[in-house]
């Protein structure tokens, strides 16, 4: 055999071999139109998802989101109503707190994208949380946003036994393995999202970095990435130090409403003072008006996964996670 096509062998075995790993992952998945449908029933559907609204009346709203991707009609849909009693559902033992790699402080960009505030971390800002349960490996923190509505104690997107919160925090995290967010909600293990309840409080008590992100955002001069400003984040600071959570296989909760997300929903909340929430009521939306006069929490929905704890939990009804 020539050098040449020896070369042109190697060339083709190697391209070969890249096309086999790259679909690896979707073995199994069957492809129907614009999504997928995972071994175990997920609908997983690709980034981006535009032309949404949190209107009940302007045919863009959560009651038409389906119309727009076909995975917010799945049946594993999120948020949920987490009722929970002990004694009822399983537990899922946490051999290992949720925890980054690093206790240091990481750079990301704040901005309103007028639907949501959020803070974006590039790849060169790169934190791996590892601990959630049901899953394998590392996922990277890709980003944190909040969810609020005008209505004090109306705000949060997840309830507890019927009882919302005042807002709710979402930091989003794909698997590293599958390198980006966009190819991990390809995957039904392809993200974690950990979600802290927002409780307002007229006493000293608070979460500094929380508190700190949100206070930031009164320092954005417009609507999107292009009016961005640096915010660090204290990794240390970021969880809460009560890790009593609440977890199931669920969705993102705006289009594609992906059904790849594994939830962890911290039971305890975490306390804000009234002016983070003005900071966060005052905050405009894309269509000139403001994000709370219609809030950015989608209704919650009946999905048919288990919904887990790891907290009030008996040697009898423990399953590991």
């Amino acid at each position: 055999m020539t050098a040449d096509k020896s070369i042109l062998t190697f060339a083709v075995a190697s391209f070969l071999v890249t096309l086999t790993l790259a679909f690896t992952p979707l073995l199994g998945t069957v492809h129907t139109g614009d999504y997928l449908t995972a071994p175990n029933g997920a609908l997983l559907c690709p980034l981006p998802s535009e032309g949404f609204s949190y209107k009940p009346v302007a045919g863009t709203g959560p009651s038409s989101w389906a119309e727009i991707s076909p995975c917010c009609g799945g049946s594993r849909q999120s948020p949920r109503n987490l009722a929970v009693i002990h004694g009822v559902g399983k537990c899922v033992e946490q051999t290992t707190r949720l925890h980054y790699n690093s206790t240091g402080q990481i750079e990301g960009h704040v901005f309103n994208n007028g639907k949501d505030p959020t803070i974006h971390f590039s790849s060169d800002a790169t934190a791996y949380l590892f601990g959630a349960p049901g899953t394998h490996g590392a996922y990277v923190l890709y980003n944190i946003h909040v969810h609020f509505n005008s209505l004090l104690g109306r705000g949060s997107e997840h309830a507890i036994s019927g009882r919302f919160f005042d807002g709710e925090v979402h930091l989003v995290h794909y698997k590293a393995e599958y390198g980006s967010v966009q190819e991990a909600v390809l995957h039904p293990d392809g993200l974690v999202v950990v979600a802290l309840f927002l409780e307002e409080v007229n006493d000293n008590r608070g979460n500094g970095e929380i508190i700190s992100l949100i206070d930031s955002l009164a320092n954005l001069k417009g609507i999107g990435e292009e009016h961005q400003i640096p915010h660090h984040v204290n990794l240390a600071q970021l969880l809460p130090t009560s890790q009593d959570y609440y977890t199931y296989d669920g969705s993102l909760t705006t289009p594609p409403c992906s059904e790849s997300v594994r939830w962890i929903v911290v039971r305890n909340p975490v306390y804000i003072h009234t002016l983070e929430l003005q900071i966060l009521t005052n905050l405009e939306s894309a269509d000139g008006g403001l994000i709370s006069d219609t809030s950015n929490d989608r209704p919650l929905q009946t999905g048919d996964t288990e919904i887990q704890r790891n907290f009030a939990c008996s040697h009898a009804d423990l399953t590991l996670g």
